[in-house]
């Protein structure tokens, strides 16, 4: 559950991926993929914005929990 996202707007299924950075033979970190999409019809840019910022920082909030 997405806390304090506008429920008006709709959060389709999304998903992540975290992969290996591989420069050559050599691990240099790992790289985070973050898929979603939402339906803005009938609301304002500003308040799609801030359901966006709002839903990325939770859900790298939950990734970063999860492989900690």
């Amino acid at each position: 559950m997405l806390y304090g996202v506008d429920q008006d707007i709709p959060l389709m299924p999304f998903g992540f991926s975290i992969l290996p950075n591989v420069s050559g033979s050599i691990l240099d970190g790992t790289l985070l993929t973050l898929v979603f999409q939402i339906t803005v019809k009938n609301v304002s840019l500003k308040q799609a914005v801030e359901v966006v910022t709002q839903i990325v920082k939770e859900a790298l909030q939950k990734i970063i929990e999860a492989v900690n």
